[in-house]
C-alpha cells in the first residue's frame, strides 16, 4: 500500500497485540507515516468490557451501530389467469419491482447450453430469444438463486419466480434479481406448477417489494468490541462507531477453500460486523481526503471524532452508550467535511509514545484523552489547528460522580492555519 501511494487501508481483519511489537501494528504506523488513513474493526466480541484487541494509536478503531433503515422483501405474485384449475395469491420475497406477463416454466424449454442438465433448474444461460417477455419458473438448487435469474434473462424472460423444492432448503431470501421476482415456498411452488401444466394461456402479476422503513439509528451492536483498552494505557478504543448492522454488500459467493454442499448463496449479501462498519469509515476518509488533498490521517481521524454525534444507545436501544462502547460517536461525514479544528501527530511521537522505553500515549496529540492512573488530579494538553478563522468556547462535562473538569482556556481565536 505504501508503494502504490494510497490513500486510505480498511482493515476488517481481528488481532492486535502490543502495538510496539506487533509486526502488524507497526506496518499500520508505517503506513500513518506515509500518509495512509487506516480504519480498523474493533472486533465482534462484545458487548462485554476489554473485548476490543485493536490497541494501536495511531489508527482509527471502528464499532458497530445500526443505520435505522429495514429493508422489507415482502411481496406477492397473484392474478392468475388462464390454465384448466384457479390459484389464490402467493406470498414470497425479493426486493424488485412488478410485471404482469404471461407464465411459464422453465422445465418445459430445451436450452441448447445445457443439454445434459435440468432446464427446469435454469442452471446455465438459455440461448437468446428462448422466451419473449414471460415470466420464467425455475427450481431453486445447485447454483447462486440471483444467477438463475440472470440464466432466464439471457433467454429474454422478462420476470422470474424462484421455487423451492420438497427436498432442498425451504427457506425464503429477499434477493435483488436482474429482473422482477420472487422466492416462493415449496408448497406454493409444486402448486403454481400443478396450474402451469393445466390449460394454457397462463398468466399473473409479480407485485413491488422492498419496501424501505426508516427508524432508530446508532443503536450499538451487541456483537461490537468494547473498551477499555486491553493491551495498552491510556490509549482510547474504540475511536468511533458506524454502521455496521445489516449491510447489504458484496460476498464470497463461491466460497473459496470450503465445500459448499447446499445452494450456493447470492453474489450480495445483508451482512453484519465490525467488519461491515470499517469500511464505511475507510469510504469516510477517502472522501474527506478528496475534499482537502492535504490533509494527513490524523487530520482526517480528528475531523471524524471531533464532530461524531454522541446521541448513541447500547444494544438495548434505550440506555445511553458510554466512550467505550461508541468511541467519540457515530460518524458525520458531512460535518467532518466542514470543520473548523484538527489535529495531527508524528510517526517519532508515535514511536516515542513507547511506555517500554519510558514514554506515555498519555502525552500523544490524538482526538480523545485518558489516564487510568489518575489519581487527585490529572491534566492533558493538546494542540488544534485551525481550518478557518473562528472564535472557539470550550466547556467539559463527566459522567463520574465526584469528578471535576476544567478547560483552559474558556475560549480561543485563531486565524486560518495557526
Amino acid at each position: 500500500a505504501v508503494s502504490d501511494g494510497v490513500d486510505v487501508l480498511n482493515y476488517s481483519i481481528s488481532g492486535g497485540g502490543n502495538p510496539w511489537q506487533s509486526s502488524t501494528e507497526l506496518a499500520f504506523l508505517a503506513a500513518q507515516e506515509a500518509g495512509i488513513f487506516a480504519a480498523v474493526s474493533a472486533g465482534n466480541s462484545g458487548p462485554s468490557e476489554y473485548s476490543t484487541p485493536k490497541n494501536a494509536p495511531w489508527y482509527t478503531v471502528v464499532g458497530a451501530s445500526t443505520h435505522g433503515r429495514t429493508i422489507s422483501g415482502d411481496k406477492t405474485i397473484d392474478s392468475f389467469s388462464g390454465g384448466d384449475t384457479s390459484l389464490g395469491s402467493i406470498s414470497g420475497q425479493s426486493i424488485t419491482g412488478s410485471i404482469t406477463a404471461p407464465i411459464v416454466y422453465a422445465g418445459d424449454f430445451t436450452n441448447s447450453n445445457d443439454p445434459d442438465g435440468d432446464s427446469g433448474q435454469c442452471l446455465k444461460p438459455f440461448p437468446e430469444n428462448t422466451f419473449s417477455g414471460q415470466i420464467v419458473v425455475c427450481d431453486r438448487g445447485e447454483i447462486a438463486r440471483v444467477e438463475k435469474a440472470a440464466n432466464v434473462a439471457a433467454g429474454g424472460d422478462g420476470g422470474y419466480v424462484l421455487v423451492n423444492t420438497p427436498t432442498g432448503a425451504d427457506n425464503l431470501v429477499a434477493d435483488i434479481y436482474v429482473v422482477p421476482g420472487i422466492h416462493i415456498a415449496s408448497g406454493d411452488g409444486t402448486s403454481l406448477k400443478s396450474w402451469l401444466a393445466s390449460g394454457s394461456n397462463h398468466q399473473a402479476t409479480i407485485n413491488a417489494g422492498g419496501e424501505i422503513n426508516i427508524g432508530q439509528a446508532d443503536d450499538m451492536a451487541g456483537f461490537s468490541s468494547r473498551g477499555p483498552n486491553n493491551t495498552v494505557e491510556n490509549v482510547m478504543t474504540p475511536s468511533v462507531t458506524a454502521p455496521g448492522v445489516s449491510i447489504y454488500a458484496a460476498y464470497a459467493d463461491q466460497m473459496f477453500g470450503h465445500d459448499n454442499t447446499g445452494p450456493a448463496p447470492s453474489d450480495f449479501s445483508f451482512l453484519s460486523g465490525t467488519s461491515m462498519s470499517s469500511p464505511h469509515v475507510a469510504g469516510a476518509a477517502a472522501l474527506l481526503k478528496s475534499a482537502h488533498p492535504t490533509w494527513t490521517p490524523d487530520n482526517i481521524r480528528s475531523a471524524l471524532m471531533m464532530t461524531a454525534s454522541m446521541d448513541v444507545r447500547k444494544e438495548d436501544g434505550s440506555t445511553t452508550a458510554d466512550f467505550f462502547d461508541m468511541g467519540a460517536g457515530s460518524i458525520r461525514v458531512d460535518l467532518a467535511a466542514q470543520t473548523g479544528l484538527i489535529m495531527n501527530e508524528s510517526s517519532a511521537n508515535y514511536q516515542a509514545a513507547n511506555p517500554n522505553i519510558g514514554g506515555t500515549p498519555k502525552s500523544l496529540n490524538i482526538p480523545s484523552m485518558m489516564d487510568v492512573s489518575c489519581v487527585i488530579t490529572c491534566s492533558w494538553t493538546r494542540t488544534l489547528t485551525a481550518t478557518k478563522a473562528g472564535t472557539w468556547s470550550t466547556s467539559s462535562e463527566t459522567i463520574s460522580g465526584g469528578s471535576v473538569i476544567s478547560v483552559s482556556p474558556s475560549s480561543f481565536t485563531l486565524t486560518e492555519g495557526q
